[in-house]
């Protein structure tokens, strides 16, 4: 878990947003982490790869999640911390913030990109702009 996702999530929360998982790992193992950890408590919804037959950044996997939620994509704002997630929103109307992982390496032009549009949450306690979206 990040550092202080939980406080970020208790936002959300009081702000009664839905919050969901898409993840590429398989339902099992995503059940049994939300279900062991405080994730129970905010998640509205998780969205496994195994049940829907296909993998980010496939946007075959985001559109059946839009039409299953019935939702579009400005209805949408997507953290990430993966190139796979970039990738699976980009060229889309998705606003995608990455939370910057510092075991993982980034290419340098996307990481640009996203610095320079103010795209990267370094810590959840300092996400203000984040909070002016929602």
């Amino acid at each position: 878990m990040f550092s202080n996702i939980e406080d970020f999530l208790i936002y959300l929360k009081k702000k009664k947003l839905k919050i969901f998982i898409c993840t590429n790992k398989p339902k099992i193992l995503t059940k049994r982490i939300v279900n062991k950890t405080f994730l129970k408590n905010y998640i509205t919804k998780f969205f496994c790869s195994d049940e829907y037959g296909v993998k980010k950044p496939d946007k075959k996997f985001l559109a059946k999640i839009k039409k299953e939620l019935n939702i579009n994509d400005q209805e949408i704002i997507f953290i990430g911390d993966s190139i796979i997630d970039y990738k699976l929103c980009d060229k889309t109307l998705i606003n995608f913030f990455l939370y910057f992982n510092k075991r993982l390496r980034y290419p340098k032009k996307i990481y640009l990109k996203l610095k320079n549009n103010n795209k990267i949450i370094y810590d959840y306690k300092r996400i203000k702009f984040l909070k002016k979206l929602i």
